[in-house]
């Protein structure tokens, strides 16, 4: 089953979650519900998300 690492990498980056979610295109709860795994991103929003943390979409997911 694949980890959800979207916290750590915002954490590391010093972002708050409404910071990187404007900087990834999504709302705040759209973000919330990704880090808490409630939602699974699209590929293309996965792609948004790693952008915006500058990595991988595998260092998110995998």
């Amino acid at each position: 089953m694949a980890v959800n690492r979207v916290a750590e990498f915002r954490h590391a980056r010093g972002l708050t979650q409404e910071q990187a979610a404007r900087a990834a295109g999504l709302t705040l709860t759209g973000w919330r519900w990704i880090e808490q795994g409630k939602r699974t991103p699209s590929v293309a929003t996965a792609a948004r998300i790693a952008a915006a943390l500058d990595v991988t979409i595998d260092d998110l997911f995998c």
